[in-house]
């Protein structure tokens, strides 16, 4: 974490030039103004306190304190499945109805689905916003189609990845009927 980039937040409209911040692992330390952490700070837990001491640049003993807590939450791994190939119907007009759903598994790669929450969208931007997710059924509109992922940790929306597949419709072979064969017979 860079704790420079909460200053702000932690200064709630006060001017910088006027007030410092300075951050402490314990209330303590931000009491006595001893032992400041670094600008860049690594957390070695799932969850910490971080205690920001605010105090007037020209008289440290005009200070107050406050608190927060830096999280560390799990960035689940959206993993890229296969390309769906299915072939046209007797229309092939390249358009036909697709399960999402099925690519699920692949997309988690052994991840929780309970965890994790896999919502399919047309673009990336969609994806990245978390807009108009997609249903589970979906019909393409142009083939081959790109359908982008979106994998996100549930209890942590802001965590996610994003992936993408195509969906593919191949055309299918157009028979003749048995009576527009051309007959050949043998004149010996």
């Amino acid at each position: 974490f860079t704790f420079s980039n909460y200053d702000s937040q932690i200064l709630n409209g006060q001017s910088s030039s006027t007030f410092e911040v300075f951050y402490f692992e314990t209330n303590t330390d931000a009491q006595n103004n001893t032992n400041a952490l670094p600008n860049l700070y690594l957390v070695n837990s799932v969850s910490q306190i971080i205690y920001a001491r605010i105090q007037n640049a020209n008289n440290i003993n005009c200070f107050g304190i406050t608190f927060f807590e830096l999280g560390v939450h799990y960035l689940p791994i959206a993993n890229q499945p296969q390309d769906i190939i299915v072939c046209d119907d007797e229309t092939n007009d390249g358009i036909e109805s697709f399960d999402l759903n099925s690519q699920n598994s692949d997309i988690l790669n052994g991840q929780s689905a309970t965890d994790n929450v896999v919502s399919y969208h047309l673009s990336i931007s969609d994806a990245e916003n978390n807009v108009n997710p997609l249903g589970s059924s979906f019909t393409n509109t142009e083939n081959p189609q790109t359908i982008y992922v979106r994998l996100e940790n549930s209890g942590f929306t802001d965590c996610f990845t994003t992936t993408s597949f195509q969906l593919i419709v191949n055309e299918q072979p157009v028979l003749l009927m048995e009576d527009q064969w051309p007959i050949c017979e043998n004149d010996t």
